[in-house]
């Protein structure tokens, strides 16, 4: 412990600055009379934030991709870093956007991948996101019906249903 500043006796608030953000620092207080000091108050510990984080990411795989959408951080957002990965692997910055929305075309069919999202201030990077997961698939025909002819056989399907349009 260390003292960091003394107040006038009718001061009950402190700033401490310039301190490292996502770092903790942990508080005691003392009152200092003619007898002597008291002993330290509770102890409160804080990690300051360069900003507010962004929340609430929503993942959706959907047609040629995934989707993703969250709520934005403070108003001094530089811009957002988009990090994903799959299953046991660590995860790896995806990109870079100003934007709250994001669409990974860059995921492939069939794999589920996870993401999270933090937030560029002057000051540094945020905390992250809550991490969402989810894939996008490639879906088959539907309703396949053959139907004989003479020495001939006629197939018929339906339209693939939610996935990426045929021939993209």
């Amino acid at each position: 412990e260390a003292l960091i500043a003394s107040v006038d006796s009718d001061v009950f608030e402190y700033d401490d600055t310039g301190l490292n953000n996502l770092t903790e620092y942990c508080y005691s207080v003392t009152a200092l009379y003619e007898e002597g000091e008291s002993g330290s108050s509770n102890i409160s510990c804080i990690i300051p934030i360069p900003g507010i984080a962004p929340s609430n990411l929503d993942v959706n795989g959907g047609a040629g991709g995934i989707d993703l959408l969250w709520i934005h951080g403070s108003a001094s957002v530089i811009d957002y870093n988009i990090y994903r990965n799959l299953e046991n692997e660590d995860p790896q910055l995806l990109a870079n956007t100003t934007e709250n929305v994001y669409s990974d075309n860059s995921a492939v069919p069939n794999l589920p991948y996870c993401y999270y999202i933090t937030a560029n201030y002057p000051s540094g990077e945020s905390l992250p996101t809550n991490t969402d997961c989810d894939y996008w698939e490639l879906y088959e025909p539907e309703d396949l019906i053959a139907q004989a002819g003479d020495g001939t056989i006629h197939l018929e399907w339906g339209e693939p249903v939610g996935g990426p349009e045929v021939g993209e």
